[in-house]
C-alpha cells in the first residue's frame, strides 16, 4: 500500500514556507497512521508500533495517547533527548509508551512490529529503517523523510523562487 503523501496543496515543499507548515503534515501522518491502524486492528496480531530513530519521542508518545490498543516503541541510539523530554519537561510518558536505546543501523530490537513509523529522517536514517521495516517483514511503513521532499528542487532549476533557490 503506497500513499500519495500529504496533499501539496496544504502542505507545501521544503522551503521555509514549508519547514513553517511542518507541523501540519506531522500530524496528518500520525492521523493516518491512527486511521489505518485502527481501521485494522482486527486483523492485526501484534500490536506494535516501532518508531525508530525517535530523539526525544514526542511522535511516539502522542501516537501512543491516541492509540491505547497498541504498544508504542520509541527506539534512539542516545537516550538524553528522551530524558530531557521527560525530566526536565516533565511530559508524562502514557502507558502504552515504551523507550529502548537501539542502533537503527545494527538493531537489537526483539519486537515484531505490525507498524514502523517516522518523522523526517534524513538518507542513511531513512534507509536504516527500510531496512528494519524488511528484516522484521514489517507490514506497515509509515513516514515522512526530511530532505529528500526537495531533491527535485535542488537539483534542476526550477520557476519556483523562495529564499533558498534564485533564478538565474
Amino acid at each position: 500500500l503506497a500513499s500519495p503523501g500529504c496533499p501539496r496543496k496544504h502542505y507545501p515543499d521544503a522551503s521555509l514556507r514549508g519547514v513553517y507548515r511542518r507541523g501540519g503534515r506531522e500530524e496528518y501522518l500520525k492521523a493516518t497512521i491512527v486511521r489505518l491502524l485502527s481501521d485494522n486492528a482486527a486483523d492485526i496480531a501484534d500490536k506494535t508500533i516501532v518508531n525508530p530513530a525517535c530523539v526525544f519521542g514526542r511522535h511516539a508518545r502522542d501516537i501512543a495517547s491516541r492509540i491505547d490498543h497498541f504498544k508504542v516503541i520509541a527506539t534512539d541510539i542516545d537516550p538524553t533527548f528522551n530524558w530531557f523530554y521527560e525530566r526536565v519537561l516533565r511530559r508524562r510518558n502514557p502507558d502504552n509508551y515504551e523507550f529502548v536505546r537501539d542502533d537503527i543501523f545494527n538493531p537489537k530490537l526483539e519486537a515484531m512490529p505490525t507498524a514502523v513509523v517516522f518523522f523526517g529522517a534524513c538518507g542513511s536514517i531513512s534507509y536504516g529503517v527500510f531496512c528494519l521495516k524488511k528484516k522484521k517483514n514489517c507490514p506497515y511503513l509509515i513516514c515522512r523523510t526530511c530532505c529528500h521532499d526537495d531533491i527535485g528542487g535542488s537539483t534542476t532549476i526550477t520557476k519556483r523562487y523562495n529564499t533558498w533557490k534564485y533564478e538565474l
